[in-house]
């Protein structure tokens, strides 16, 4: 019997969303430095509560929680400006989302929001070095990314509550720390003058920073998990010409792209208010398909993950992006009008790391995704593939002509593998590098409290600390953790509390 599509997810109307492919037209969008936020003054020490090292995601939202104690003195330490002033419409117009995040290396042509991480040269990509965009901004790759929003499966969220040994984070636990993101609009703030002084007395006997010996730096707590266990999801696309209006129209068109800027500028409406994709959906591989992988493969699947755990995602988009090298380059432009389903891998069994590439921060680190490089992985990526395949054939009243990408000479499995490696490409997920899990676990980094094992009053909450990467799309598990973390940590700051909070300051690493 053939397995059904577990759930499908509408994240808005369907969207025009590579307008910005032809240098985005000028869409006004007044902002200014909001009146909350302080920068203190520059060269003045200051001292503080908590000191959050990385506004993003996670960063920006355990500030904020922090700061509605009025007797908490916090500081949030943030490489990146300002996105909506030095970014401008690209970052504040959702459907511009794609701009600078191409795997190009080249494709990072504005530094001031994106870091330019490059990954190593990848066995599951071609061999090719993959342009990783991360956000360098306040707001961190929220700033950037998406705007996707769901929540874990029930089973993904007991595997992790049993990993951890700790039932908050079961899913009815953490259920009331997802509902609070949905109707949260941070306040920001920022001091770049914050001190953090540490005597030996900080740290346990053995504890201390998180770095590698070999770069000459000290070592005051060898964590050897930190920088394994590196999670991640990658998609790969099929392209057909369609007899519907896609963001070809407006590439093709500038009378269509004017519309739709105008309806954006004067009413907030229109297909520029909605980041590609516009519906999302998610499957255990079906049969026949599932019968063909091997029974290695199936014992890989089925012994890792929970039952309602899915194994492919689907994303179709309205408009070209193929190789995915520099999206914004990719519509043929001739007239026609095009649409795109990615397959995304959401059950991968292969591992990556991330390490130092020297002492000095001005050096990238080394980052190693290993997508693909898992067997069970390469079965479920020709089969995927395969599984498109078969909703373009049920849309076929839709499609005009053959397939435009691969293209039907592309049929065997090797064909399909060389196609995959080499249109792959991240889907900006990398999690896990500091996992959360139990003192007996030697892979472990920090606690179900956050706190990194052997160090005091420091604490990590980002997608780093997952101990594993649920399916989809891991933002509203960032935002819960650092609701979650955030709610205990004021806690301790209630009057009956003072006395434990006195020794609970801490350093707050954070970047997503």
């Amino acid at each position: 019997m053939q397995c059904p599509v577990i759930s499908w997810v509408s994240v808005g109307l369907v969207a025009l969303a590579l307008y910005a492919a032809s240098a985005a037209p000028n869409v006004h969008s007044p902002w200014q430095l909001p009146p909350q936020h302080s920068f203190g003054t520059s060269g003045v020490n200051a001292s503080f509560d908590y000191v959050v090292i990385g506004g993003g995601t996670a960063g920006l939202t355990i500030a904020s929680r922090l700061s509605e104690n009025p007797r908490l003195r916090v500081a949030v330490v943030e490489q990146g400006g300002f996105y909506e002033l030095d970014n401008g419409n690209l970052s504040t117009v959702p459907a511009y989302c794609t701009a600078f995040a191409g795997t190009n290396p080249n494709d990072t042509n504005n530094p001031l929001v994106d870091w330019g991480f490059v990954t190593l040269p990848q066995a599951g990509a071609s061999n090719r070095r993959l342009h990783y965009a991360q956000g360098k901004t306040l707001g961190g790759s929220s700033a950037r990314n998406f705007m996707v929003y769901h929540r874990p499966t029930i089973g993904s969220l007991q595997q992790w509550a049993e990993a951890v040994g700790d039932d908050a984070y079961t899913f009815p636990r953490l259920l009331p720390f997802y509902q609070k993101s949905p109707h949260y609009n941070p306040p920001g703030f920022v001091s770049p003058n914050s001190t953090n002084e540490q005597d030996p007395a900080a740290f346990t006997a053995e504890g201390g920073p998180l770095q590698l010996k070999s770069h000459g730096i000290a070592t005051i707590k060898d964590l050897p998990g930190v920088g394994q266990n590196l999670w991640d999801h990658a998609f790969f696309p099929t392209l057909y010409p369609v007899n519907l209006p896609t963001n070809s129209a407006g590439l093709n068109d500038p009378t269509v792209q004017a519309t739709a800027v105008s309806e954006y500028e004067q009413r907030r409406y229109g297909p520029l208010t909605i980041p590609a994709p516009g519906t999302l959906g998610w499957e255990k591989l079906p049969e026949p398909y599932r019968g063909n992988l091997s029974a290695d493969a199936r014992r890989a699947l089925d012994s890792t993950f929970p039952s309602d755990w899915p194994e492919l995602e689907f994303l179709p988009v309205t408009g070209t992006l193929s190789s995915q090298r520099n999206y914004k380059m990719e519509d043929p432009k001739n007239g026609q009008n095009y649409a795109s389903i990615f397959t995304a891998l959401v059950a991968p069994l292969s591992r990556g790391n991330i390490t130092l590439n020297s002492a000095t921060m001005a050096n990238s680190p080394l980052i190693n995704p290993n997508w693909l490089t898992h067997p069970a992985d390469v079965e479920l990526a020709i089969a995927g593939f395969k599984r498109q395949r078969d909703f373009w054939r049920q849309l076929a009243n839709v499609t005009v002509g053959p397939e435009k990408i691969p293209g039907t000479m592309v049929q065997t499995d090797a064909q399909i593998l060389n196609f995959i490696g080499e249109a792959l490409a991240p889907v900006w997920h990398a999690a896990g590098t500091c996992k959360m899990g139990q003192r007996s676990d030697a892979m472990a980094v920090v606690d179900s409290s956050n706190k990194v094992l052997g160090v005091q009053n420091l604490r990590i909450v980002d997608a780093s600390v997952f101990p594993l990467l649920p399916p989809g799309h891991p933002q509203s598990t960032v935002y819960a953790l650092a609701e979650k973390l955030a709610a205990e940590l004021l806690l301790l700051h209630r009057p009956s509390s003072l006395s434990t909070a006195a020794s609970s300051r801490d350093t707050i690493a954070s970047e997503h």
